[in-house]
């Protein structure tokens, strides 16, 4: 009713959060006067048909909105309207055929980014966008006849149908176009073949984008006579030869896109005719040779990228006086020598596997701008930058796998890099330095940092420092593992509440896990192994940590049962204790680890049955091997009998072996006799020479458990190895009742 009453205007726009909601079927009565309207977010439900009686609108805009439903049909016979915008809906349905032939005055319409199907309408004219449907091309023809049925649009000046399974190839009869046609999208069409010699006809063209289809062939030549183009987009195809000198007629080119395609050769040594040119990206391609001095000529050059090319040769200190180049990526090419002094107004910036030599550019810290670095994978030496800690804006810092040695990174970061004491923005999320050398303590000031943190596997020594724990941004990941670290862990990593896991593996940390990560109820990983861990496992602790999903402590000194409350991490996918001295039982608990992959207590003094049903099932005898006393049926193997807990051998109950234990059956007499055979003449001086009965093996033997030969090899102990061979190694042992055996054991690798 109020919109009925608003009569004081021509123009009614709507905007949340004044309406929201279905549009109301009453703004059909404005019909006598309302020329434009326009409803902005927040409507939903069908468009109402009483639309339709709005006789003198002339435009109507309802993009952005959560609409359904199709189009009324009586929007199509509004003979006023000039502009139709009903993009960006949940719009479906099949379009008329004829929906333009009652919209006499229509100069623009957008159906963009809704979900319509069915054949494109070859009544459109004028201005034609419709973006991201599911319509398709009515042509049985490969050639797509819905261009060659524009070709009587003498207005029309833009054509855009991206991400519509147009699934065809451009016609010829595309050079037929109206040469009024500025702006060309076809951009992720499921086009095929060349691109057509006649698209140069287009001489009005001052956009085309033909990006992410499956054209193949060179670059037309005709495309480089389109003088008026500014935004160049045949990205992600499989373009393939080298690139024109004609490219470099394109005077008023701003916007040049062609990555991902198979373009080999040089970057034409004309490129300082591209006097308009702000953004050029030609990455991932088969670019040759060296950066042409041209390049660095086009001052006004905003946006760089060409990685993961095949360039090579030094970096001209020329390309210092792009005064507006933000960003530049050359990562992934051949690139040698040093970098160059003064790179202004980077932003980010990406030299990242390359043969960059010599120190990191003790310059950089005058780009004051730079958010971004990323030098890993180089041969940088020396040390990190001191001045790096000027850099107040920088978020983000990869030097990962360089040859960091001659300055310690602790005198690196108290000398100011990457300390930044002074900057109370502490802008750095991610420092990236693994795998570079560096060796020293790990210093106090670099708890300063606000994020993720890479260190891993240099020489870093000293303890964990209480100041990490200003790192409260941390997040994802800390991986400080094999370093040589030592100390223990520090009780205040259970308040940082960002920390969603940390890796400090290989590395010489003592004491235990700290009760206080309790606090941490969303960790979701743990590595800690091959330290000197000692303790048991905090009951509270493990228990709380429900959404954790690995916890790795194998390799130290660990003590007591593995707690019940390990039942309560349901999330948990890897839990790794091997090599520890834990023991007592395997809970019952971790049955209801529906999750569990990987479980592994292997070298422990753990006893009692294994728990039967859940993850268990899925593990092997590797899981549990060198327990004194574990029992209980694991597949496809019997451990050993379990009766009341206590391990005790069931003779009369036949059990499996393993797979080696089974070959072993027909070989085992031979090798037994040949290695006692070879022994007994070894050691006839000095040994009594075992009796017959002794070095015979069970001819009809049952089948022994697993744990029995176990014990008989003391856990296949080298003491009792007789000898090695391309297949196996032989052990001797000697079976509870006094049987002599000799157990191969085969390569399963072979």
């Amino acid at each position: 009713e109020p919109l009925a009453r608003d009569q004081n205007s021509n123009e009614l726009v709507v905007i949340p959060p004044s309406f929201a909601g279905s549009i109301p079927e009453e703004i059909g009565n404005l019909q006598s006067f309302l020329k434009k309207l326009v409803f902005v977010h927040g409507s939903t439900g069908p468009i109402p048909n009483e639309i339709g009686n709005l006789l003198k609108l002339e435009s109507l805009g309802l993009v952005e909105n959560s609409l359904s439903g199709s189009i009324p049909v009586g929007i199509f016979n509004m003979s006023t309207l000039r502009t139709l915008y009903l993009g960006e809906n949940h719009l479906s349905g099949v379009l008329p055929s004829n929906m333009c032939h009652g919209l006499h005055n229509l100069e623009v319409i957008d159906l963009g980014g809704n979900n319509f199907s069915g054949a494109i309408p070859v009544s459109i004219s004028n201005f034609l966008y419709l973006s991201g449907n599911n319509l398709t091309s009515e042509s049985s023809s490969p050639e797509l006849g819905l261009f060659t049925s524009f070709t009587g649009c003498i207005s029309l000046r833009i054509i855009s149908v991206a991400s519509n399974p147009l699934n065809g190839i451009l016609p010829r009869s595309m050079g037929n176009l109206s040469i009024s046609v500025e702006r060309l999208i076809v951009g992720n069409c499921g086009l095929r073949g060349n691109i057509p010699d006649r698209i140069g006809n287009l001489s009005n063209l001052v956009l085309l984008i033909l990006s992410d289809n499956s054209l193949t062939g060179s670059i037309s030549n005709t495309i480089w006579g389109l003088q008026k183009l500014w935004d160049l987009r045949l990205a992600n195809m499989s373009l393939t030869g080298p690139l024109s000198r004609g490219l470099c007629g394109l005077q008023s080119l701003e916007n040049l896109y062609l990555s991902q395609n198979q373009i080999s050769g040089s970057i034409p040594g004309c490129f300082n005719n591209l006097t308009s040119l702000r953004y050029l990206e030609i990455a991932f391609n088969r670019l040759t040779s060296t950066l042409p001095m041209s390049l660095w000529d086009l001052k006004g050059l905003e946006w760089v990228n060409l990685s993961s090319n095949l360039l090579r040769g030094p970096l001209a200190p020329e390309m210092g006086e792009l005064k507006n180049l933000t960003r530049l990526d050359l990562s992934n090419n051949q690139f040698s020598g040093k970098i160059p002094n003064t790179i202004w107004s980077l932003k980010r910036l990406y030299l990242a596997e390359n043969n960059f030599t010599g120190a990191i550019a003790v310059s950089i810290p005058n780009c004051s701008k730079l958010t971004f670095i990323s030098h890993g994978y180089n041969k940088f030496s020396g040390g990190i930058p001191l001045s790096l800690g000027k850099l107040r804006h920088l978020e983000f810092l990869e030097l990962i796998d360089n040859n960091l040695t001659n300055l310690s990174v602790r005198k690196s970061v108290e000398r100011g890099s990457p300390n930044f004491n002074w900057n109370p923005s502490s802008s750095v999320e991610k420092f990236y330095a693994e795998n570079c050398g560096i060796k020293g303590n790990i210093p106090w000031s670099i708890g300063s940092l606000s994020g993720l943190l890479y260190l891993q596997n240099n020489s870093m020594s000293g303890s964990l420092f209480g100041d990490l724990c200003g790192l409260q941004s941390l997040n994802i990941y800390t991986r400080l593992s094999q370093n040589q670290i030592s100390g223990s862990i520090p009780e205040c990593f259970g308040n940082l509440t960002s920390l969603r896991s940390f890796y400090i593996a290989f590395n010489r940390l003592t004491s235990t896990l700290p009760r206080t990560l309790r606090n941490r109820k969303d960790l979701l990983g743990i590595n800690l192994s091959l330290n000197f861990l000692s303790g048991s496992l905090p009951v509270d602790t493990i228990g709380s940590l429900q959404y954790l999903m690995l916890l790795s402590l194998a390799n130290n000194s660990l003590q007591g049962a593995i707690p019940s409350t390990v039942g309560n991490m349901l999330s948990l996918e890897t839990f790794n204790v091997s090599h520890n001295n834990v023991s007592v039982l395997i809970p019952k608990s971790m049955k209801a680890l529906r999750h569990l992959k990987y479980f592994n207590v292997s070298f422990n003094d753990l006893r009692g049955e294994i728990p039967t049903g859940g993850p268990s099932e899925n593990f092997t005898h590797e899981s549990f091997l060198f327990n004194k006393d574990l029992c209980g049926l694991l597949r496809p193997i019997y451990i050993c009998s379990c009766t009341l807990g206590i391990l005790k051998f069931n003779k009369s109950r036949k059990v499996k072996v393993p797979l080696p234990l089974l070959i072993l059956s027909g070989i085992v007499a031979r090798v037994g006799k040949m290695a006692w055979l070879f022994s007994f003449l070894r050691c006839q001086e000095k040994h009594e020479v075992p009796s017959e009965r002794e070095l015979v093996l069970v001819r009809t033997h049952g089948r022994i458990p697993y744990c029995d030969f176990m014990q008989a090899t003391n856990g296949y102990h080298e003491s009792n190895l007789i000898g090695m061979g391309s297949f196996g190694t032989v052990y001797k042992g000697k079976l509870d009742n006094g049987m002599l055996v000799a157990v191969k054991v085969f390569n399963l690798q072979i």
